[in-house]
């Protein structure tokens, strides 16, 4: 029976589901506030959430962004409803969906391996969703059209997953999803099974589809340049902790603790104290003597100074704030070259903007660098 209805309400031909019979309008989608509130989740002995608080603004581009184990996808699925009952609070504009079932939160989740039906063609798998629901057949032919023309696929309604590319399948699976009108859009690290070139391209499509339609939308991500390129704010997690909320220039650039500063980017980490002098607050490294001025007043006592490969710079002649190093190697980045340069005891990265006929430094090379004291951040132990 259900069979028959499914063949009936979408039909496998392409001019079902033409894309000059649809309109976004079609797709009403309104943007939410997600508060989760002391949010704990266990699977058996072993605890993966332990205490999360946030708040996501109405038509947010959110990220939650840490390694493989940090429990950033556990916390996406507990929104989604998948998994054990976390114990907390999960708030979607005010109203609590903690004891609902997955189809009962109107959210909608994109996962890693797209989850397409490969016995049933696209504007089926687009339908599915709104099957499930009962929609009536005349709504569930509009809603196919307008999400698939959204997503560029309209043309593509009567062929099969196998006959797709991994970013045509992406953009399928984001269809199925919009089609149901989700409150809000779930992305479990959607890009992780293209190749490089392609998951720029795409994730530059799922920022314009968002901004488009207005949706609170929360990314998962272990890859910083991901979350950073496209999201307006981060919660970096690590062993089920939020580790700091941010936008991301701000969290590279102000790093909470040493694990946020590794994390986000290549930081140079230089173990050591603070100390007051005529000079001013210094910076004073453990081992040979390294010394550095601190434009901060911070508090003093033991900790680590984050200096980014960037904020150091390569100089023909003395000046202020003047170290001498030696290099160790080079890695070419193609827009710059990052070198590995022995500095007292210390080997800093150092970024140098490549330019095209300007000769690299070798291994053995001398240099001058430069490190002002509004580059260094210092993170008290």
């Amino acid at each position: 029976m259900r069979d028959a209805l499914s063949a009936a309400a979408v039909s496998t031909q392409a001019e079902d589901v033409h894309p000059n019979t649809s309109k976004q309008a079609s797709l009403h989608i309104a943007p939410v506030r997600i508060d989760i509130e002391n949010l704990f989740l266990s699977f058996a002995a072993t605890q993966v959430l332990k205490g999360i608080n946030l708040s996501i603004e109405p038509g947010e581009f959110f990220a939650f962004l840490g390694p493989s184990g940090s429990g950033k996808s556990t916390l996406l699925r507990a929104i989604a409803g998948f998994g054990p009952t976390p114990e907390g609070r999960i708030l979607l504009d005010g109203e609590d969906i903690g004891e609902r079932r997955p189809w009962q939160r109107d959210v909608g989740m994109v996962f890693q391996s797209y989850a397409l039906w490969p016995h049933m063609s696209v504007a089926k798998n687009v339908a599915y969703g709104l099957e499930e629901r009962h929609v009536p057949r005349a709504e569930i032919k509009i809603r196919v059209a307008a999400a698939l023309e959204l997503v560029g696929m309209g043309e593509y309604a009567a062929r099969y997953p196998s006959q797709l590319s991994g970013g045509q399948q992406q953009r399928i699976a984001l269809a199925r999803t919009l089609a149901v009108e989700p409150r809000v859009l779930l992305l479990d690290e959607p890009l992780s099974n293209l190749d490089a070139g392609l998951r720029v391209q795409m994730r530059q499509e799922i920022l314009q589809l968002q901004r488009r339609l207005g949706i609170t939308t929360i990314f998962v991500t272990h890859d910083q340049e991901e979350a950073n390129s496209i999201c307006d704010r981060i919660a970096v997690i690590a062993d089920g902790v939020i580790q700091q909320i941010g936008r991301p220039a701000e969290i590279y650039d102000n790093p909470a603790n040493e694990f946020v500063a590794r994390f986000l980017g290549t930081a140079n980490i230089i173990p050591g104290r603070t100390e007051r002098s005529a000079g001013g607050l210094m910076f004073v490294a453990d081992g040979e003597g390294l010394r550095l001025p601190l434009a901060e007043d911070v508090r003093e006592g033991r900790g680590n100074l984050v200096i980014r490969p960037q904020g150091i710079d390569v100089v023909d002649a003395p000046g202020q704030h003047m170290i001498d190093g030696e290099v160790v190697s080079g890695e070419f980045l193609g827009s710059a070259t990052r070198y590995s340069i022995n500095v007292k005891g210390f080997t800093l990265f150092v970024d140098v903007k490549h330019i095209r006929g300007r000769s690299d430094f070798r291994s053995g090379d001398s240099v001058m660098l430069s490190i002002p004291p509004e580059q260094v951040m210092f993170l008290a132990s």
